[in-house]
């Protein structure tokens, strides 16, 4: 979250991706941290303080869910492979 935070004061994409890959790392821990995804999707839309285009706040959400779903892959292959769903959550 802290590379997220940094962003809208130093725009350059490697905070999207470094906080991307460490989300995605997140989500390879813990399941529930993909409740924050949508929380993050909209913040980068309605980032406080920036006068930013629509297109590259676009741009920058989907840097920000490639490098999620790049670092998330190996869980979601295994669980598209093992229970045709890339989101499965077992609840036993």
């Amino acid at each position: 979250l802290y590379g997220i935070c940094l962003y809208p004061k130093h725009p350059y994409r490697r905070w999207l991706v470094f906080s991307g890959i460490l989300f995605g790392i997140g989500y390879l821990l813990r399941y529930t941290a993909l409740v924050f995804y949508p929380i993050i999707v909209i913040w980068l839309l309605i980032r406080p303080n920036d006068e930013s285009t629509l297109k590259v706040k676009l741009k920058g959400i989907l840097v920000f869910g490639l490098a999620f779903f790049l670092a998330a892959s190996p869980q979601l292959i295994l669980s598209t492979i093992d229970k045709q769903n890339p989101f499965y959550f077992s609840f036993r």
